[in-house]
C-alpha cells in the first residue's frame, strides 16, 4: 500500500492493521526523522514540529491509537507530503 492510500485509510477511520513499515514510510514521507531507539520503541521527530511520535511495533503492527496520533498531527499541522 502506498503512502497516500495509507493516509486516506487513516482518514476513513481504518486504523487497525497498519504495518511498523507502512508507519515509517508515511512519517518519512511526511518530513519525521527517526530520532532514537528506547525499549522497544522507535521515536520520530519532524524539525518544524514540538515533541515526537512513539511507536511500538507488535507483531510488526502498530497500535491503532498511535495511528490516530500520527493522523491529527498531519492534519493539524498540516503536513502534507514532500514537508
Amino acid at each position: 500500500m502506498g503512502n497516500r492510500e495509507l493516509h486516506e485509510r487513516l482518514r476513513q477511520g481504518k486504523v487497525r492493521e497498519v504495518s511498523f513499515d507502512e508507519f515509517s514510510a508515511l512519517v518519512g514521507e511526511r518530513g519525521f526523522r527517526f530520532d532514537r531507539a528506547t525499549e522497544g520503541s522507535w521515536v520520530f521527530a519532524h524539525p518544524a514540529l514540538p515533541g515526537s511520535i512513539g511507536v511500538q511495533s507488535t507483531d510488526g503492527k502498530i497500535q491503532a491509537f498511535q495511528a490516530l496520533y500520527l493522523l491529527r498531527m498531519l492534519e493539524e499541522h498540516d503536513i502534507a507530503a514532500g514537508h
